[in-house]
C-alpha cells in the first residue's frame, strides 16, 4: 500500500480539533507485536481506512490522562515501525517518535497536579556566581521585581554592603517547560559564560514581546516540547536578583 498522502484520511471532524492534540495512522505490521497493537488501537476512537486483510487504522488521542497513557504505550509498540504516522493539530510529527514519547510521559504525570503551571515550570539562576556555595556558607537571595518601590530595592544593598557582604547581580529564568532538553538549549548549552551570552540575548529578545515569544516557540519546536498540550510559550519571565553569600 502506498502511504504518501496518507493525512487524506484523517476525519474532518478530527482535524484541528482542540479536543482531539494527537492523531497516528497504522498501517497492519507483520510485527510479533501487532496483536497488542492492534488491541491498543481498539481501545482508543479509531477508524479503518483500508480493508479488512489490509487495515490503515486512524486514531483519535484525546487530552485526557487515559487516552494519552494509551496512546503513549501505542508509542512504543510501535517506535521501529516505518508504516506509523503521527499528526499534531494536523501537521504530521518528523521528529523521531521516542521524542514524542518522552514528552507525553512528562504530560500524563501532569495530572496528578492541580495546577499544572506548577509542574511544567523550570527555573535557572545564571551565572557563575550563583552556584550554590559549601555547606558552611549561608545563601540568601533577594530578589528585586518591577514592582518592588525604589526606596526599599536602595534599602537592602545598602544593608548588604554594610554587613560586607558579597552580593552579585544576576537574573532569575522561569521557563515555560522543564523537558531536559528545552531547559539544556536555553542554559547548559551556553557554558560558565553563560551570564555574558543571556546579556547579549536579553537585548536582542527580551525588549520584544512578539520576538520573545517566537523564540521560544523555536526552541520547543526544535527540541519537541512545544507539541506537548501544556505548552505555553507565554510562560516565560526574567527577574533580576542579587545573590548574597555572607
Amino acid at each position: 500500500m502506498e502511504y504518501k498522502g496518507v493525512e487524506e484520511f484523517i476525519p474532518n471532524e478530527w482535524k484541528s480539533n482542540p479536543d482531539i492534540p494527537f492523531v497516528a495512522i497504522i498501517a497492519k505490521s507483520q510485527t510479533p507485536k501487532w496483536p497488542m497493537i492492534e488491541l491498543t488501537i481498539k481501545s482508543l476512537p479509531h477508524v479503518n481506512k483500508g480493508s479488512e486483510k489490509k487495515p490503515l487504522y486512524v486514531v483519535a488521542v484525546k487530552k485526557d490522562k487515559e487516552s494519552i497513557s494509551k496512546f503513549r504505550s501505542l508509542l512504543e509498540l510501535t517506535m521501529n515501525m516505518s508504516n506509523c504516522f503521527v499528526f499534531i493539530e494536523g501537521y504530521k510529527f518528523f521528529k523521531p517518535r521516542w521524542t514524542l514519547s518522552e514528552i507525553l510521559d512528562c504530560y500524563i504525570r501532569s495530572f496528578d497536579v492541580n495546577n499544572k503551571k506548577y509542574w511544567c515550570r523550570e527555573v535557572k539562576i545564571l551565572g557563575k556566581g550563583c552556584r550554590i556555595p559549601p555547606q558552611n556558607v549561608f545563601l540568601t537571595i533577594t530578589v528585586i521585581s518591577p514592582d518592588m518601590p525604589k526606596e526599599e530595592r536602595e534599602r537592602l544593598l545598602k544593608k548588604e554592603k554594610k554587613e560586607n557582604k558579597e552580593f552579585r547581580s544576576t537574573y532569575k529564568l522561569i521557563l515555560p517547560c522543564k523537558y531536559s532538553g528545552f531547559v539544556r538549549k536555553f542554559v547548559d548549552s551556553w557554558g560558565d559564560d553563560l551570564q555574558d551570552k543571556f546579556e547579549e540575548f536579553k537585548k536582542e529578545i527580551l525588549s520584544d514581546d512578539e520576538a520573545r515569544v517566537d523564540f521560544v516557540k523555536s526552541v520547543a519546536l526544535e527540541v519537541g516540547c512545544f507539541y506537548c498540550p501544556n505548552f505555553n510559550p507565554f510562560d516565560f519571565s526574567i527577574q533580576q536578583i542579587h545573590v548574597i553569600v555572607g
